[in-house]
């Protein structure tokens, strides 16, 4: 049987994915010299390759672990060996060679020479749309709040000839491995992705949400718009350290509490969001805190919260911790490095004269440091980050898509972009809901 044309045109149709694939690949990469069915899953790889590199998640020799089990639910097993293979034989990549089951993935970089790269539109409809179908599945982890934190990437503007001027200043850090082209060449692919509205957003296994905005450094923000208004940014002053005090608190409630953070598990499928524990504090815990405050003895040897906690939250909440351990005219941008290495997120074993002053400052937080890092010393950071989000994405950003729908509003881990005329409005809710944990942060404005 003979079908009609609108039946012909309704079967294409079907068979166009309903989003744009589009790769980043190097420049005078020659892909007539591989096999025809290899090109579209090499795009892939290369893409995946550049796009952790511009996100910041290459280690200090520019590799990024790839998993082969999420490399492979897009390139065919079949053809997976032999691709990467040849791609290192013929210079267009290298691999660091290391591989350690549950802890470590293989690296990857781009060679020197194939460092630049272009954008082109994959052709082929069906490999789009099983790199769409992963991520579909990627994305069914996603809540309400977090498409609702995406609908708004697609409002921004990016001016390009004002991101270039800026990049052309731009230094990387004293420690960076990275030269001063190598640096300024990866800000501008970064931007590269804004004027080509390649956006995305990302929910990790903390719950921490991440967008091309957060791969923005600070001094690009200002090329940002939504409808020619300008962005507007609120954070709150020492911020992680005020988090760890929220976590320590809680810590400090009972022993199933403290069991509840030592062993807090981190699954990409699961539900990162402790909403039940903040609705706990908000009920009962920090409520019997204050009333006992004043009561408190400082005992370090014991674990109950102590008056070191309070004097700690208060430093956190009027954003001065990091001034009474500083030593009089110390940097203090080299200090706040420091301090995350050595205190928060250093080995236990690590002991510096930082650490001690902190220790004999405020030892009930020290003491739950060290406790969440036993077994591991990234779980201090996990913990936080888990805690971070919650406030932010579950609590704020939720309650923001609610109450306020058509406000732009971008998340940056612990800081919310918007514009002008919506700044008043989401500063309101921030103080609000930390007051609902009795906890009242300085907060920051910055306009970009």
């Amino acid at each position: 049987m003979i079908r009609s044309d609108h039946d012909a045109l309704k079967s294409r149709n079907r068979r166009v994915p309903k989003k744009q694939v589009a790769f980043y690949i190097p420049i005078g990469l020659d892909s007539s010299a591989f096999p025809p069915h290899w090109r579209d899953s090499m795009h892939y790889f290369l893409n995946l390759i550049h796009w952790r590199w511009i996100n910041w998640q290459a280690d200090e020799d520019r590799f990024v672990n790839l998993k082969y089990d999420y490399l492979t639910k897009v390139i065919d097993k079949s053809i997976w060996t032999k691709l990467r293979q040849r791609l290192e034989v013929v210079g267009v990549i290298e691999c660091d060679g290391l591989c350690l089951d549950g802890v470590k993935s293989y690296g990857y970089r781009l060679c020197d020479r194939f460092r630049k790269t272009h954008r082109i539109v994959c052709q082929n409809d069906s490999f789009s749309e099983r790199v769409l179908r992963f991520q579909r599945q990627r994305d069914k982890v996603l809540l309400p709040v977090h498409y609702w934190l995406r609908s708004h990437l697609d409002l921004l503007d990016f001016d390009m000839a004002k991101a270039r001027e800026i990049v052309s200043t731009k230094q990387p850090e004293v420690d960076s491995s990275l030269n001063a082209n190598e640096y300024q060449h990866l800000l501008t692919d970064i931007c590269e992705r804004f004027v080509n509205r390649d956006q995305w957003l990302i929910r990790d296994r903390f719950g921490r949400v991440h967008t091309p905005v957060n791969s923005l450094p600070k001094e690009l923000r200002s090329c940002l718009s939504v409808r020619g208004q300008p962005l507007i940014g609120v954070d709150l002053s020492n911020s992680q350290p005020l988090i760890a005090g929220i976590c320590a608190r809680q810590f400090y409630r009972n022993r199933t509490a403290r069991s509840r953070l030592a062993n807090m598990k981190f699954a990409e499928s699961g539900k990162p969001y402790r909403y039940r524990e903040f609705a706990d504090m908000e009920k009962k815990a920090f409520r019997t805190l204050s009333k006992n405050a004043s009561a408190r003895q400082c005992n370090p040897g014991t674990m109950t919260p102590s008056q070191d906690l309070q004097a700690y939250l208060q430093c956190c909440e009027f954003g001065k911790l990091y001034d009474s351990l500083m030593e009089p005219g110390a940097d203090r941008q080299a200090f706040k490095k420091q301090f995350f290495t050595d205190v928060f997120f250093g080995k236990n074993r690590w002991q510096s004269p930082l650490k001690q002053r902190f220790e004999e400052a405020y030892p009930s937080v020290a003491q739950m440091l060290h406790r969440l890092k036993e077994k591991d010393h990234r779980r201090s950071a996990w913990v936080m980050q888990c805690y971070e989000s919650t406030i932010f994405i579950y609590i704020i950003g939720k309650r923001l898509s609610r109450e306020c729908p058509d406000l732009p509003v971008y998340s940056i881990h612990d800081s919310i972009l918007t514009v002008p005329e919506g700044i008043d409005f989401v500063e309101g809710v921030i103080r609000d809901e930390f007051a609902k944990i009795d906890v009242h942060p300085t907060l920051r404005r910055e306009s970009y």
